[in-house]
C-alpha cells in the first residue's frame, strides 16, 4: 500500500556506508562535537570490509616492521606505475603522505595492528607492484576492525540506523541537504537532513555474478551521486581478483558468505600456478616477475588459460610443493577452513579462478573529499582517481582510512560553519517517495533480470573485451532499463532488491560506454580489438555526469603534479 507518511532525521552530518571508511568518518566527525548518523543498508558489519584480508599498505617506521629503505616518493611511484599513469596524483600524494600516520592511529581507536619489527623479522617480500613489503594487518582480519571501529563510533554515541537503504540524495540549489531511505524491515521512509553527508558505500562487484563483494555491493553510492548531479570517473577499470579458490569447497551449503582468496604472499613464499598441461604459464606472461605479478595482469593470463582451453575444472592448478604446511596455513587465518574441514593440503587438487573484486573508478573528488556538489564527501571504494587503472594490494584499506578521517573532519568543519539545519521542501520529499513507492504493484521479479544482467557483464563486460560485444552488452542494458519499468515488488525486502537493480543498470551503463569509449588497453581495462596501451591518445580519465537526462562522458587529461 502506498503511503507519503515518513519521519525526519536531523543531523549535523549524515554518513552513508558502514564499512571502514564510513566507520572512520563518523568517528572523526563526532570527535569533533557535531551530531552524526550513519546509516548502513543491512546490519553493521555486513559489509565487504569484514571479510577482507585486513593489509594496510603504508611506508612504516622500522618498528612497526617497514623496511628502513622504503619511502614515501617509492610508494608513490609504484602506485602511478600500477596505475598506468592515469591516477589522480593529487590523491596519491594525500595517501601516501598520510597512510601510516592513519593506519597507525587505529590504535588509538581500539584496533590491534599486527607487526614484528624490521628488526626481529625477516624482510617482507615485495609483492603485486609493491617495490618493498610494506603491509600492515589487523590481529583477527576484517572483522576485529569493523568491530573495534563500531565500538568506538558506539561509545562516542554516532546516532546508527541499520537496515536503511538510502534511495536518493537531496539536492538544493547545488548543495547537499541529506538523503531520502526506506527501512527494509519496517516498511517506513524517513528523510535524513543534514548540513553535510558522506557516501561511503563501497562498489558494486554485485553487477558480476563471481566477486568477493558482499551481497550489498550493488553500486548504490554511484548511482545516487550520479542522479545527484556528481561527476564520476575510470569507471571502465574493474580489478578482477585473479586467485580465488573455487576447488575444493570448504563451505557448506548453508553459509551466505563462502569466499576463500589465495593471497600474494603465498607467491612469495613458493607458490606457483600451473595450467592442464602442467606449465608454469606465468614464466611467459611476466618473466621477471611471474605469479608475483599484478592483479591485472594475473587475471587476464588465467582467464587465457580457461578459454583457451588449458583449465583444469574451471580454472587453474595453485601448486603449494615448495611451501610447508605451516607457512601456508599461516598466511591466512581462513587457511584454518582446510584443516576445519578435514582436506590433506598435499593431497588435495587447488584449484583458482578470477572473481570481480574492486572499482577503481568512482566520484571525483578534490583532496578534502568534496564532490563537485558543495556539502557532499566521499569517503573508501566510492571514490575515484587514487587507483587509476589498476589498485595495488592493500592500498584499498589504507585509502579508506585517509579519506574517511579527511571527509570526517571537513564534514564537521562544514557543519560548524552552517548554524541552521537546511530546509527540505516537501514536494520534492514527496515525489521522490512516490517514484520509489510506485514499484510496489505486481508485476515481474527483479531477480530474473539481476541473474541476467549479472551474466551478460561477465560475458562481454569482462576481463576481456571487445567493441562489439560492448556495444551487444550496451544494447541489452538498455533494454534491461525499459523491462525495470515491469518489475514489481510485493513488500519492501523486493522493493529494495528493485531499486538495488535500478542501480546496477546505471553503474553497468557507465561501465559499458566508458569502456567502448576508451579504445586501447591499460591496467583492469584490456580490449582484444585495440591490445596495447596507447599514451598518446589515452592518458586521460573519462569523465562521466548526467545532463539534461542524459549520460555524458568526457575525456579530461590526468592530473600530475608536474610544477608543483
Amino acid at each position: 500500500m502506498i503511503s507519503m507518511n515518513y519521519n525526519f532525521v536531523k543531523s549535523d552530518v549524515l554518513v552513508i556506508g558502514g564499512g571502514s571508511a564510513g566507520l572512520r568518518a563518523s568517528i572523526e566527525a563526532k570527535k569533533r562535537d557535531v551530531s552524526v548518523t550513519l546509516v548502513t543498508k543491512r546490519s553493521l558489519g555486513s559489509g565487504s570490509t569484514a571479510v577482507a584480508g585486513s593489509g594496510h599498505a603504508c611506508v612504516l617506521p622500522p618498528e612497526y616492521g617497514g623496511n628502513p629503505e622504503d619511502s614515501l616518493k617509492t610508494h608513490f611511484n609504484d602506485t602511478i606505475e600500477g596505475g598506468c599513469s592515469i591516477n589522480d596524483q593529487r590523491l596519491v600524494k594525500f595517501l601516501v603522505e598520510n597512510g601510516a600516520k592513519q593506519v597507525l592511529e587505529l590504535q588509538e581507536l581500539g584496533v590491534v595492528l599486527g607487526y614484528v619489527p624490521f628488526s626481529e623479522a625477516r624482510e617482507k617480500p615485495p609483492g603485486e607492484g609493491h617495490s618493498f613489503g610494506r603491509i600492515i594487518r589487523v590481529d583477527g582480519g576484517g572483522g576485529n576492525l569493523i568491530y573495534s571501529l563500531t565500538r568506538k563510533a558506539k561509545e562516542l554515541a554516532v546516532e546508527m540506523k541499520e537496515d536503511i537503504m538510502i534511495v536518493d540524495l537531496l539536492i538544493s540549489n547545488g548543495m547537499a541537504k541529506g538523503a531520502i531511505g526506506f527501512n527494509t524491515k519496517s516498511d517506513s521512509f524517513s528523510v535524513f537532513v543534514s548540513k553535510a553527508t558522506i557516501l561511503a558505500t563501497g562498489g558494486a562487484g554485485q553487477i558480476y555474478p563471481l566477486t568477493s563483494c558482499m551481497i550489498d555491493g550493488t553500486g548504490d553510492g554511484y548511482a545516487i551521486a550520479y542522479r545527484a548531479g556528481c561527476i564520476l570517473q575510470d569507471m571502465e577499470f574493474v580489478q578482477f581478483y585473479p586467485w580465488r579458490l573455487i576447488s575444493p569447497p570448504l563451505y557448506n551449503e548453508s553459509v551466505l558468505y563462502d569466499r576463500v582468496p589465495i593471497q600474494s604472499n603465498v607467491f612469495t613464499r613458493g607458490g606457483k600456478l600451473l595450467n592442464s598441461q602442467g606449465e608454469r604459464f606465468m614464466e611467459k606472461v611476466d618473466p621477471s616477475r611471474k605469479d608475483l605479478t599484478t592483479r591485472d595482469v594475473a587475471a587476464r593470463a588465467i582467464y587465457n588459460e580457461i578459454k583457451e582451453g588449458r583449465a583444469v575444472n574451471g580454472g587453474v592448478l595453485l601448486d603449494i610443493s615448495e611451501i610447508s604446511e605451516e607457512d601456508f596455513l599461516s598466511s591466512d587465518r581462513r587457511y584454518s577452513l582446510f584443516k576445519k574441514r578435514g582436506v590433506d593440503i598435499r593431497q588435495a587438487k587447488m584449484i583458482v579462478a578470477p572473481e570481480a573484486h574492486y572499482f577503481m573508478g568512482g566520484i571525483h573528488i578534490d583532496e578534502n573529499c568534496e564532490t563537485n556538489i558543495k556539502g557532499l564527501y566521499a569517503a573508501g571504494e566510492v571514490i575515484g582517481g587514487f587507483d587509476g587503472a589498476n589498485r595495488l594490494s592493500g592500498n584499498a584499506l589504507t585509502m579508506c582510512q585517509v579519506t574517511g578521517r579527511r571527509a570526517g573532519v571537513q564534514a564537521s568543519i562544514r557543519a560548524i560553519e552552517f548554524e541552521e539545519t537546511p530546509d527540505i521542501k516537501e514536494e520534492a520529499v514527496s515525489k521522490k517517495i512516490g517514484e520509489v513507492q510506485s514499484y510496489l504493484k505486481e508485476g515481474k521479479s527483479f531477480e530474473v533480470l539481476r541473474k541476467e544482467l549479472q551474466k551478460l557483464m561477465w560475458d562481454k563486460v569482462g576481463i576481456v573485451r571487445t567493441g562489439h560485444e560492448l556495444e551487444q552488452a550496451l544494447k541489452r542494458i538498455e533494454g534491461l532499463r525499459v523491462e525495470l519499468n515491469a518489475v514489481g515488488a510485493s513488500n519492501y525486502q523486493e522493493l529494495k532488491g528493485t531499486l538495488e537493480l535500478r542501480n546496477m543498470l546505471c553503474v553497468s551503463e557507465m561501465l559499458t560506454r566508458a569502456a567502448m569509449l576508451r579504445e586501447e588497453s591499460r591496467g583492469a581495462h584490456y580490449r582484444l580489438d585495440h591490445p596495447k596501451r596507447d599514451d598518446e591518445y589515452w592518458m586521460v580519465n573519462i569523465r562521466i555526469s548526467l545532463r539534461l537526462e542524459k549520460m555524458i562522458l568526457l575525456k579530461a587529461p590526468a592530473i600530475d603534479l608536474k610544477g608543483q
